[in-house]
């Protein structure tokens, strides 16, 4: 079971979430108007575990159908002192990355009027905070911004739709262009089409059918690596040294430099250069007296070194391939969507060196039912499901770059391999999601329950996965005196995963 819950009350001088408040669902009243802004915020961040501070603007500026968002950030480090951390001009790899990390996001248009409307072309690049292709039987609310501020991503979504009267399109979606150096990128695409638009029949003209691919060409790239020396950080013992990694005893001294590394106060012998071998024979032969085979007797040959993960060679793709349809069957805009949909989800694991045990299965995800009420003020949905082996539906999720590698006994498991351990095989049952802008309060909710195929082995056992989440709208914070000058946001988050039994619920 992966639990998780985080609460954040972050206190600032003005409204430090008007960008992550605007893209989550809890609307600003000047983003939502179309009209400039500007933010501006003070948080503490923690580098090599110690506290900073860091300052930032961030105007966000319409343009016609263009938004521009905008992070400009500045660092106070431990000592008071105002460092260069982000403002690195030295090369031109440098300049380029100082300059991208001040954009929070770009977009143009809207995604869901290329979908279902009459829209030709839509992208956002830069922070991505909640996609989907389809109706997310494969990639669900993504989000590449789960580490913000201290890691920034640049990745894209995009759709181009309404070719020819057959409403030909495509949508897809990049974690972060930064990946593609390190063969670690995450992107998924939709093809997309209204086989029956050139008929002009309501609803059957908009009757729309897609076939979606993702991958993650390298789920060990979730590991970050500080110091470049290819042991992870989750591992390195000393992650900004590139010269060190190991501390067997955990003592704080490198392996390298310690005489008693695996901390049984028996100097290493083993572990010694050469002279320093000779220094410490000559010394035990002269403090105690004692002869040079003597004094050999007296260190450990049995040194008891740490083993630590490597990413040298190591690689896991896995990718996934589905098929919908989906019928908007009512579309009043800004009032009321129904949409009905069906989606079926395959995996496709490859052999590789280093991932042997493939994760095999398959997943259906419909008859669905979907609704906006008022725009996004609610959105619901509702759909029935069925998995064999351990397909696991909208597997690229919001949490995916905390999942993609998770630490297990000091070893990296991915994802898949994770899944193939703990997963509960073949299993049927219901998946809904509501989400709520209830003017002060933005609310999220989502339940998948599951029953394993009936069998003498798990029939008292079932899979669900409850998710909430909830925060206030930053904009009426802004409206209450005092309140708004101590509390930015507040939100919290409830996460429990592969539930067993309702007594663990």
């Amino acid at each position: 079971m992966l639990k998780y819950f985080i609460g954040t009350v972050i206190v600032s001088m003005l409204a430090y979430s008007l960008l992550i408040a605007e893209d989550s669902g809890a609307q600003t009243g000047t983003i939502s108007q179309g009209g400039f802004s500007m933010g501006f915020g003070v948080n503490s961040v923690t580098f090599d575990g110690k506290t900073w501070t860091r300052v930032n603007l961030f105007p966000v500026i319409p343009v016609w159908k263009f938004k521009f968002a905008f992070d400009v950030e500045f660092f106070i480090d431990y000592e008071g002192k105002f460092s260069s951390k982000g403002w690195d001009f030295t090369t031109l790899d440098s300049s380029i990355d100082t300059i991208l990390r001040k954009i929070y996001y770009i977009s143009f248009s809207d995604k869901n009027s290329v979908l279902f409307g009459n829209e030709l072309f839509y992208f956002r690049f830069g922070a991505l905070d909640n996609s989907s292709l389809g109706l997310g039987i494969i990639m669900n609310n993504y989000a590449n911004n789960l580490y913000y501020p201290m890691e920034k991503q640049l990745g894209l979504e995009f759709a181009v739709g309404n070719i020819s009267p057959l409403k030909i399109g495509l949508e897809g979606v990049i974690n972060n262009f930064g990946n593609i150096a390190k063969g670690g990128l995450v992107f998924g695409t939709r093809f997309f089409l209204s086989p029956l638009g050139f008929l002009q029949i309501p609803i059957l003209d908009k009757i729309q059918v897609g076939i979606t691919y993702c991958a993650d060409l390298n789920q060990y790239s979730g590991l970050k690596d500080s110091d470049g020396d290819l042991y992870p950080d989750v591992v390195d013992k000393f992650p900004s040294n590139p010269k060190y990694y190991a501390d067997s005893d955990n003592d704080g001294t490198p392996d390298e430099e310690d005489l008693d590394l695996d901390g049984d106060n028996i100097p290493d012998y083993s572990n010694l250069s050469l002279s320093n071998k000779q220094a410490l024979t000559n010394f035990l032969v002269s403090t105690f007296n004692i002869t040079t085979e003597q004094a050999k007797n007296m260190v450990d040959f049995d040194v008891k070194r740490a083993s630590y993960f490597n990413l040298s060679n190591k690689n896991d793709y896995f990718s996934m391939i589905g098929f919908d349809i989906i019928v908007p069957v009512i579309s009043i805009e800004n009032t009321f969507d129904l949409i009905l949909y069906s989606q079926f989800g395959m995996n496709l694991d490859i052999y590789q060196e280093n991932d042997t045990n493939l994760l095999k299965g398959w997943g259906l995800a419909g008859p669905g039912i979907s609704i906006k009420v008022l725009g996004d003020m609610l959105n619901a949905k509702l759909e029935y499901r069925k998995r064999v082996d351990k397909f696991e539906a909208g597997y690229f999720g919001r949490l995916y770059d905390k999942e993609r590698t998770v630490l297990i006994n000091q070893i990296p498991i991915t994802k898949d391999n994770y899944i193939d351990m703990v997963g509960i095989n073949s299993a049927n049952g219901i998946y809904g999601e509501i989400t709520a802008n209830l003017f002060i309060i933005y609310a999220y909710g989502s339940l998948e329950y599951l029953v394993p195929e009936l069998t003498a082995v798990n029939l008292a056992n079932m899979d669900a996965t409850f998710q909430a989440k909830a925060y206030l709208n930053t904009n009426i914070i802004n409206q209450i005196p005092v309140v708004k000058d101590y509390i930015d946001n507040v939100e919290g988050y409830f996460i429990n995963k592969n539930i067993s039994s309702f007594t663990n619920f």
